[in-house]
Order: structure tokens, then C-alpha cells, then sequence
């Protein structure tokens, strides 16, 4: 828990997770640590509830884990 532990703020936590998600030049070490973190905070449906996503929003950002997801 990488991203967690060097972060307060719960959004900004969110945010800074999702960026290593979603960075096709993300370190592997990087991206497992985010992947944790990810899985902690509860999952795209946690964290769009936490952020006030509404659906189309969700869709759009788990598409966008799903293809770097593929990838790594």
C-alpha cells in the first residue's frame, strides 16, 4: 500500500492510484503497488461512489483499467 501510505486525503489518494492505473509507462512495481491499493480502497464501485461519479463517469474509467489491465 505504496499510494496509501504516503497520502492523507481520500480523493487524492483515489486520483493518484487511478493515474498509475491508467499510465501506459507506469513501472510494474508501480502499477502492482496501485493494484493493491485499488483493491483496498473497495474497487471501481467504492471509489465512485467516494468520488460521486455517476455511471456513464464509472464506465468510463473502468474501461480505461480494464485496457492498461490487458496490457500489463
Amino acid at each position: 500500500m505504496e499510494i496509501l501510505k504516503k497520502n492523507t486525503g481520500q480523493k487524492n489518494i483515489i486520483e493518484k492510484v487511478l493515474s498509475v492505473l491508467v499510465d501506459y509507462e507506469s513501472s510494474i512495481t508501480d502499477y502492482n503497488n496501485a493494484i493493491e491499493d485499488y483493491n483496498e480502497l473497495g474497487g471501481i464501485d467504492a471509489i465512485s461512489e467516494i468520488m460521486q461519479w455517476d455511471e456513464v463517469q464509472k464506465k468510463n474509467w473502468t474501461i480505461k483499467i480494464k485496457n492498461i489491465n490487458s496490457i500489463k
